[in-house]
Order: C-alpha cells, then structure tokens, then sequence
C-alpha cells in the first residue's frame, strides 16, 4: 500500500510541475528527450523498505538503458555517514528482485520484464511488457557522432535528463540541465592525472611542516613521481632538470611556500604544476598506461570517460545526487537530440566526496564548487554493440 501511494504521489507531482530550464542551449526537440526519460523506482532489502530513485531511458517502445548500481542491493553513496544500523542491513551485491522494481514513463508504470547488466561497465538494460502504450524514445548517437563528440565537436550542445530533487526537495522531472563543463579524458590520462593530483597533495603537506616561505623542493616531495621514474629508467638528471625549471618558473611568478595556501595564488601554482610536469609524468607511466588501455581494450569498454560539471540556470539542484543516475547524457546533433552516454556516479572530488584543495577550508566546500562534478558512461561502439547484440 505504501508503495503504491508513493507511486500515486510520485505521478501527480510530475503531471502538474514545470521542468528545469536548459542553461544556454536550443531547445530544438527538447521535450523528445522528455518524453523517453523515465523514473526507475526500487525497493531494497533492508528492515527499513528504503526506496530508492534512479532515471532510465527508452531507446525502442519496449528497452530502457539506466545505471548498473541501481539495480544493485547495496548502499549508496547518498547513505555514505548514516549511522542508522537497519540501513546497513543490505545483501551485499545482490541484485534486487524484478517485483520491487518500478518504472514509470509518462503517466504508465511498468514492472521489468527482465534486463541484462553489462559485466565492466556501469550500464544496464531494462525490458518492460509494452505491447499497447506508445512511448516515446531516443536514438543513441552513430558511431561517427561519437568520434566527433568525442573530438568536442558537441561540446556545447550536451546536457543531462532525468529525474532528482529540486531545493525543496521535491521529486521532478527535469528537461535538460546543461554541461557547464564537459572533459573527455583517455582512461589513461584520466589515471595520471589523479597521481599527478595526488602528488600535488603531498607537495602541499611538505610546505605545510616547511620553517621557511621559501621555495625549496626535491623529487622526494613527489613520491608517486620518483617511483615511477626510477621504474620507467628515467635518468635522475633528466627529473632534476624538470624540477629546477618548475622552481624557476614559479619564482618568476613570485610565488612562495605560503602561496600554495592562498585561495587567488593556489590555483596558479596548480595550474603551473599540471601544466610544467604533464610530460614527465606521461613518460614514467607510460608502461602503466599501456596495461590500462589494453585491460579496457580486453573487456571492450570505451577508452575515453565524460567528466561533467552541471549546474541549472537558477543553480536549482536539478537532481543533485538523487534520481539522475542512469539519465540520459545527451547532446543535441544536426538539431536532434542523440543519446551519447549514461549518468553514472558522482566523481570522487565532488559534493558527497569532498576533498579539501590546498587553499580551501577543510570541512565547508567554497561556494565556486557547489556545482555537481559527475561522470558519464559514454556509449562507444562496444557499448552500443552489447546493447544490440545481448539477448534477455
């Protein structure tokens, strides 16, 4: 009864609400998306009957592509610091069951038929019972409209559907927030840049114990750096001559130890890190990157990942962390909206998952990050080939 009135709720507030405004993009075909985004509602198996909320999508009167965690019987990261024991009563990595399962398309509730989870990616297909109701759908990009994604030819013209909460906390569907960033990485630079953040981190605690403001610094102040390095057989005066030529140039900037604390001077002495040791890190990882690209390459996933930052026009939370996960990513092509990825989870260096930068307050994210950093799971050609070639 419960969850039939919550159901019953669910569609009225979605009946009688506006959608979110799309922040600086034609709105050709807009209400397209719309219509094929639907709400994909779950009951887990724990004492409390918790519920849960995610988005799918229609790609045919009858498929729907949504997010692999959310069909998954273990806690999210929304729950991520509750101490509430009954919450932690989960079957761990269990999938849950069809029968506690809903989607609702426009004003109809369906309950899955059955649905495929792709084993390496976080993307799963969903097949409902429709032989009567005409739903509409939306045509996944080809796989050249992806290479040009992919080369930014789209990079202005991309936002996310589906459903989440707004700053009243109120369930509603919303038509296309956009990507105020989009960075599409190789999976291998993706991975070096984390290192390379990693190690900026630690550069950022030598300072902390430094006595003095001056700019002193070895290769041991980069540990991941100077392992890779001496791995890769990289000659230890080739890394000293980097290092010099970044202490000059941040003297030049006159920048000193207390800088790299300052929240105007920190981000260019960021910014001059990535930027000056970009190279030398690529050069002592690049054993590392070959295995990465050939392990995505084995398990047939997509060598580049979506990084996004989005944010609405009225900064309204637009599903901030509740209900977008399994959206559609979508970008507006030859005046057609094209599904292009899959919303995924948040990224680590986000709201949930705050990590402090040098020059921030520990505890409290400064108002220029509020906006959401999330990634999306892109549908590359072996992606789109599971989803045609998997049976149910």
């Amino acid at each position: 009864m419960r969850k039939n009135n919550l159901l019953l709720t669910i569609l009225l507030s979605l009946i009688s609400t506006q959608s979110f405004a799309s922040k600086g993009i034609n709105k050709v075909n807009e209400k397209q998306v719309e219509e094929a985004s639907c709400m994909l509602l779950t009951k887990y198996d724990d004492l409390a009957g918790k519920e849960g909320v995610c988005s799918a999508t229609l790609i045919n009167s009858t498929t729907l592509l949504t997010a692999k965690h959310c069909l998954y019987n273990k806690p999210s990261q929304m729950q991520k610091g509750e101490n509430d024991p009954i919450r932690r009563a989960f079957k761990s990595e269990e999938i849950i069951a069809k029968e506690k399962m809903s989607i609702i398309c426009g004003q109809s509730i369906f309950t899955p038929k059955s649905f495929q989870i792709h084993p390496h990616t976080d993307i799963a297909k969903i097949q409902i019972d429709n032989t009567d109701k005409e739903l509409s759908n939306l045509q996944i990009a080809t796989k050249d409209e992806i290479k040009d994604f992919i080369k930014n030819t789209y990079k202005n013209q991309c936002a996310i559907f589906g459903f989440g909460l707004n700053n009243d906390n109120e369930m509603r569907i919303f038509n296309g927030v956009k990507a105020d960033s989009i960075e599409i990485y190789r999976v291998q630079d993706a991975y070096i840049e984390i290192e390379m953040d990693s190690d900026f981190k630690n550069l950022s605690l030598y300072f902390a114990n430094s006595m003095l403001d001056t700019i002193y610094m070895n290769q041991y102040f980069f540990p991941k750096l100077s392992h890779f390095a001496a791995q890769s057989q990289i000659p230890q005066a080739e890394l000293e001559k980097v290092l010099e030529n970044f202490i000059y140039r941040i003297k030049m900037k006159k920048l000193r130890v207390s800088s790299i604390y300052d929240p105007k001077k920190g981000p260019l002495f960021k910014e001059l890190f990535f930027k000056h040791f970009k190279n030398i890190y690529h050069k002592a990882y690049s054993s590392v990157a070959q295995k990465i690209v050939d392990a995505t390459t084995a398990k047939n996933l997509s060598l580049h990942r979506i990084i996004l930052n989005v944010e609405s026009e009225t900064l309204e939370k637009a599903g901030m962390d509740y209900g977008d996960s399994g959206g559609a990513f979508s970008c507006l092509i030859n005046n057609e909206w094209k599904l292009v990825g899959v919303n995924s989870k948040i990224h680590i260096d986000s709201n949930l998952g705050y990590i402090a930068r040098p020059w921030e307050p520990m505890h409290s994210k400064p108002k220029s990050r509020l906006t959401k950093n999330g990634e999306a799971g892109l549908l590359s050609r072996p992606i789109v080939e599971w989803i045609n070639n998997s049976s149910f």
